[in-house]
């Protein structure tokens, strides 16, 4: 079974150097501020999966560069449509996801709510296994929905203009949320 991990790694570390090189600077506009963007994206996803207020933005600039990442990947997934922009973005995504949660246990203010919903997902972050079976019964006991919030997130990443981001937050928040009472 290692041995196969092992593999299965290698070829999936092999294949990134084929991937086109994306940074997330070059899907925004320098002039916004990606901190508040992204804390529409928490707030919502927050409120909607753990019934919690959260507010990252007391953190100050502590969280741009995670934030910057999330608003990248985010405003990416509009601007291309090919799949292997799609496996960077999530890979940017997931990036700033990991860079604001490392971050965030310096902020008094937002911590606890933030160590909260993570208390959560504790059950997905020791077993992928569970995360699996828990996502395929939600899909199985909520099909309608879930394929509804996909095409609502897939039709939100709109290139034509500004991304919902709470929108965005809210309905992963509601997929996410079906998952854990799964």
């Amino acid at each position: 079974m290692k041995s196969t991990l092992i593999v299965f790694l290698c070829l999936l570390g092999f294949s990134f150097a084929f991937l086109p090189n994306y940074s997330p600077e070059q899907f925004v506009d320098p002039e916004v501020n990606f901190l508040e963007m992204a804390n529409e994206v928490y707030a919502a996803f927050y409120k909607e999966a753990f019934g919690l207020n959260l507010d990252i933005t007391v953190c100050g600039d502590d969280l741009q560069e995670g934030a910057l990442k999330v608003v990248g990947a985010l405003n990416g997934y509009a601007q291309q449509k090919e799949p292997s922009a799609w496996i960077v973005m999530t890979f940017l995504l997931g990036n700033g996801i990991y860079e604001i949660a490392n971050r965030v246990q310096n902020c008094e203010e937002a911590w606890p709510v933030f160590e909260q919903g993570l208390k959560k997902f504790e059950p997905y972050m020791e077993s992928l296994q569970r995360l699996v079976m828990d996502v395929a019964q939600a899909v199985v006991l909520n099909p309608l929905v879930f394929y509804k919030d996909l095409k609502h997130i897939y039709l939100d990443l709109d290139p034509s203009g500004v991304l919902p981001y709470s929108d965005i937050g809210a309905t992963s928040g509601e997929m996410a949320r079906m998952v854990i009472h799964s």
